[in-house]
């Protein structure tokens, strides 16, 4: 099993916006993509995965790195509404998924 973004920047899964920036940040400045390009590719796509709230949001529900296949239909701060449709997009998946 692959890690998951907040394990290669070594954050916890609740960590904020800043923490995950400084976290990102410090592990560019370890692994600079001249010295070490395919860790580098592999720390920006967990940043990029998990960078701000929405991408957090639908990383979380629909566990896909390229956040950007559905981060545009996710609010900034989801009413109650919203999230259950969320929720229930993500059974939709899941049990697609199961067959």
């Amino acid at each position: 099993m692959s890690p998951s973004p907040f394990e290669i920047l070594g954050v916890p899964a609740d960590a904020d916006d800043e923490r995950i920036r400084a976290a990102y940040l410090r592990q560019v400045r370890e692994h600079p993509p001249e010295r070490d390009p395919e860790a580098f590719r592999r720390i920006h796509r967990a940043y990029e995965a998990v960078r701000d709230a929405r991408a957090r949001i639908a990383y979380r529900l629909f566990h896909v790195p390229d956040w950007r296949t559905i981060v545009a239909s996710v609010p900034e701060r989801p009413t109650p509404a919203q999230f259950q449709a969320m929720l229930r997009a993500c059974a939709e998946r899941m049990s697609e998924a199961d067959g």
